[in-house]
Formats: C-alpha cells, sequence, structure tokens
C-alpha cells in the first residue's frame, strides 16, 4: 500500500513544465528585488499560479489562451475577494454562486486541471485583505499582473523549446458554439448540472463553517474541500482526502522547520518559487507527495502577507484540513448515494 502510495508515475515525465513553473515565480521575485517592491514580490508570485493550467501535450496557442484565461479569472477572483472582505456573512453566498457557474463552465469547454480549484483560492485569499476603497482594492490586483505575464511567457517559451505546434484541431472548444458544448457535456451527461449544485452546496457549507469557527485561518476549511472535491467521485475524492490529510502532516513538519530558519523576504520569495515547481512536477503524479511541498509553499505564502505564530499556523492548517476534507468527503458520499437510489427507482 505504502509502496503504492509513494510510487511516482514516470511514464509521462516532463521536466521542463516544473523549470518553467521555478522561472515563472522567479521573475516577479527578481522585480520585485530590484526595484524594492515589497508588493510585487508577495503579490506578484500569486499571478505566477496561472501557469498552473500549462499543459505539456497542447499546443501553442492553446497555452497561451488558458494561462491566459486562467490569469484573468485569478485577478477577478482575488478583486472580488477583497471587496467581499468588508462584510464576511456574503462570502458564502458569494463562493456558492462562483462555484456553479465555474463548474458548469469548466466542464461544458473542457477546462484542463487544477480547472477552478485557484480561482476559489485567490478568492478566499482575497478576503484576508482589507482596503479603504475599491482603487485600492484594484491597485493591489494589478500586481497580480506581473506573474501572469511571467507564466505566459514561459508558457510560450516552454512551447518553443518543445517544438509545440502553434495550433492543432479540435484541441480548444472555446471555438465550438456555446450550444454544440452544451450536447457534448450537459445533454450527453445530464450530472453535470447536478454535480455542479452538489459540489457548490458544499463550498458553501464549507465557507459557512469556517465562518462560524471564527477560527484564525479558518479558510484552510474552504481550500480543503475545493482541493478534495477536485477526485469528483467518491472513490476518487476518498483517496485524496487521505493524501491530503497525510501530505499535510508531513508538510507542516517541514513548512515548520522552513519557518524556524532566519530568512529575508528574498530568501522567502526563492524557497517558494523552488517549492512551486515541485507542487507542479508531483501534482499529476503523486497528489500526497505534491501535498509535502503545497503545505509549507502556503506556509512560506502566509508568512509574506501577513504576520503569525508558526506554531499557530500548523496547528489552525492540520485540524482545519481534517474538517474540510472530511465535509467534502461525507457530503459527496451522500450526493452519490441519492443519485445511486434515484437510479434504482427509474429502473
Amino acid at each position: 500500500m505504502w509502496g503504492e502510495k509513494m510510487h511516482v508515475k514516470e511514464k509521462d515525465y516532463q521536466f521542463l513544465k516544473p523549470i518553467g513553473a521555478w522561472f515563472t515565480m522567479l521573475i516577479p521575485i527578481v522585480i520585485g528585488y530590484y526595484t524594492n517592491n515589497f508588493d510585487i514580490q508577495s503579490l506578484g508570485v500569486l499571478g505566477a499560479f496561472s501557469f498552473h493550467i500549462f499543459q505539456i501535450d497542447k499546443s501553442v496557442i492553446y497555452n497561451l489562451e488558458m494561462v491566459a484565461l486562467h490569469g484573468i479569472a485569478l485577478v477577478i477572483a482575488f478583486y472580488a475577494g477583497i471587496n467581499s472582505s468588508y462584510n464576511v456573512w456574503i462570502i458564502p453566498f458569494v463562493i456558492l454562486i462562483f462555484a456553479f457557474i465555474l463548474h458548469l463552465v469548466t466542464s461544458i469547454y473542457d477546462i484542463p486541471r487544477p480547472k477552478y480549484f485557484f480561482v476559489m483560492v485567490f478568492y478566499i485569499i482575497g478576503t484576508n485583505f482589507k482596503t479603504d476603497s475599491w482603487i485600492e482594492a484594484l491597485n493591489l490586483s494589478k500586481y497580480l499582473l506581473v506573474g501572469i505575464f511571467s507564466a505566459l511567457l514561459m508558457a510560450f517559451l516552454v512551447c518553443l523549446v518543445r517544438g509545440f505546434p502553434n495550433y492543432k484541431k479540435g484541441q480548444n472548444r472555446f471555438k465550438l458554439r456555446l450550444a454544440e458544448c452544451y450536447r457534448c457535456t450537459i445533454q450527453d451527461e445530464p450530472r453535470t448540472i447536478l454535480r455542479a449544485i452538489h459540489f457548490s452546496e458544499i463550498l458553501f457549507i464549507s465557507a459557512y463553517l469556517s465562518i462560524l469557527l471564527k477560527s484564525e485561518h479558518g479558510y484552510w476549511i474552504l481550500i480543503s474541500s475545493a482541493a478534495v472535491l477536485s477526485g469528483e467521485n467518491v472513490m476518487r475524492i476518498k483517496e485524496r482526502s487521505f493524501d491530503r490529510i497525510l501530505g499535510s502532516v508531513v508538510g507542516a513538519i517541514l513548512g515548520s522547520i522552513l519557518l524556524r530558519v532566519p530568512m529575508s523576504i528574498l530568501g522567502k520569495t526563492i524557497v517558494l518559487s523552488v517549492l512551486f515547481a515541485l507542487v507542479i512536477y508531483f501534482s499529476k503524479k503523486n497528489y500526497m507527495i505534491a501535498n509535502f511541498f503545497a503545505t509549507p509553499q502556503a506556509y512560506m505564502l502566509t508568512s509574506l502577507t501577513a504576520k503569525f505564530q508558526y506554531h499557530d499556523l500548523g496547528r489552525y492548517r492540520l485540524v482545519d484540513t481534517v474538517v474540510g476534507s472530511l465535509i467534502a468527503l461525507i457530503l459527496v458520499a451522500i450526493m452519490e448515494y441519492g443519485l445511486a437510489v434515484a437510479e434504482r427507482k427509474k429502473q
């Protein structure tokens, strides 16, 4: 069992994507360092997460479109999160609407992983920023563009080095009419809407619970629920829940060690870029190992944008990860059971 858990799929090994990811995050770090602009260093690296959607087996046009659209969605979500921070009770309702729409859009247009996961994460991150006006929120959001342009540049360079074709026919559903996409998904698979409704309800419950608990880092409940929901069926979600919890335990130990090491802002951002590349590398190969690095990555990212005690963050992170994972697992199991009963009654 443990041998299978720790196994890394090497059949589709591609070293260029993690290297591209490292340079993607390194560019805003270097720009921020030499311009002495902390906002570029801390928020520019957030925009670099748009590179996550890069696909190693797709065309140049496809990858540039996906990275650009992903980046735009991240900026919108981050900006919406900042403006939602004035009234925390509207946050679950915004998440409910976002999750439903994004689940449908990613299903209809066949958006690759991580699909809408980071869009939800950026909305949650945005809710932790307090500004005096919408203009100030807009000014903060613009720094993400540095990382997004960095992601577009590295996506193009990786495609160039790999010799990707400029375009592959039939590879991008955005070229199809909405009616054709509807027929390919919702009409052929009517469970798509039901899943969108159920998944958005689960994230709503997770968001509401994180507010009711009044935990300083309660947003990890929502992030964990969103992460394990990407399994999209009960057995896969069960596996991802276990992997995420175990990976977070190991990652919390590594993260606590890293936070004990005295580091400058530049040092933290360089470590963050290395962790980002490792997460990219393992995300499709071994989800549990990816969480070994995703958790300390989250610690380092939080240390750049907020003041906290590392032992408090570790405790909140572990507890909220378990709670969020279990919420998703239990509610999805109930959903799958209900759908199975409905199918049997039809027969």
